[in-house]
């Protein structure tokens, strides 16, 4: 990927222009190729951009802010650390009580473990 600034964008009309480090010509970028969600091209901003047929394809705003996790994703985090330990707990008392369910809740557990490591990649 090629680096640069942008020399101007306009985001009514969706497109503008970079000027690449490397002192070619300028390159045109629309507003769909920028990859730096809900941040605006800036002009003078620098960029890491891909080329193809004289235009930007992908663009990316250096030094973007990493975005933080919604609410929405904290929230789904915490409920899963709960779950987990009571769950935890949950197979201690089975444990303690000798009870011969232990072993079918362990493997339960691992087993939705396993399943939900592979549905999340």
């Amino acid at each position: 990927m090629a680096e640069g600034s942008v020399r101007w964008f306009n985001d009514e009309r969706g497109y503008g222009f970079i000027v690449p480090d490397d002192g070619g010509p300028d390159v045109r970028v629309r507003s769909r190729a920028v990859r730096s969600p809900g941040l605006p091209l800036e002009d003078g901003a620098r960029v890491r951009f891909t080329v193809e047929r004289g235009e930007a394809v992908e663009v990316v705003a250096l030094g973007a802010p990493e975005v933080p996790p919604g609410r929405a994703v904290r929230v789904a985090i915490g409920a899963l650390v709960v779950l987990t330990l009571a769950c935890a707990v949950t197979f201690v008392v089975l444990v303690v009580q000798g009870s011969g369910l232990s072993a079918l809740f362990l493997c339960t557990l691992v087993g939705v473990g396993f399943a939900l490591e592979r549905l999340g990649g």
